[in-house]
């Protein structure tokens, strides 16, 4: 684990988002196959979305949304942990982070569109209506990917190192 964040922290310092990101978003499969080893679908075949998303509503995402900020809507974060598994899966095995579509479908209220972005810039959540269209509700999601890189590995570090008794990493060489 260490190995992995020591490059996540290299890819931020020399801005390589994209690797940070790709090396970040593998985290909570570590520590969700650590946390729930024995999580199975029905069929018996591992749950690795299942144990992926429990991990992080876990260990990032209630921490994210703190009780108390119900009320105040363009502060909650949409990004749960089914959500940021389904951006994993797409960025790692497609090269996209196009998660608009689940986030629509995910969504107990309806919106005309969503717009998912990482920025360098702040995290925020909007929630708008356009002028004058009625019924046109769109939601801006722009997540700092620093922070982000950064949320995942500050929680899965600690979790690592109290829960693991070896290392991922094995017949791996670095020179």
């Amino acid at each position: 684990m260490d190995d992995f964040i020591k490059e996540i922290k290299d890819n931020l310092t020399r801005k390589n988002y994209l690797s940070a990101l790709a090396l970040a978003l593998i985290l909570p499969d570590i520590c969700g196959k650590i946390a729930y080893p024995d999580m199975k679908h029905k069929n018996g075949r591992p749950d690795t979305g299942g144990r992926y998303a429990k991990w992080y509503d876990e260990y990032i995402y209630k921490y994210d949304n703190p009780p108390g900020l119900e009320d105040q809507e363009n502060l909650i974060n949409p990004l749960n942990g089914a959500a940021v598994y389904k951006l994993r899966c797409n960025f790692l095995h497609e090269g996209s982070n196009d998660i608009e579509e689940f986030l629509k479908k995910e969504s107990t209220e309806d919106y005309s569109e969503y717009r998912f972005i990482f920025t360098d810039s702040i995290t925020k959540f909007i929630k708008q209506w356009e002028s004058g269209i009625e019924n046109q509700k769109n939601i801006d999601i722009q997540i700092n990917i620093v922070d982000f890189c950064n949320h995942l590995y500050w929680a899965a570090e600690p979790f690592y190192k109290k829960h693991s008794k070896e290392t991922i990493l094995k017949n791996i060489i670095f020179t």
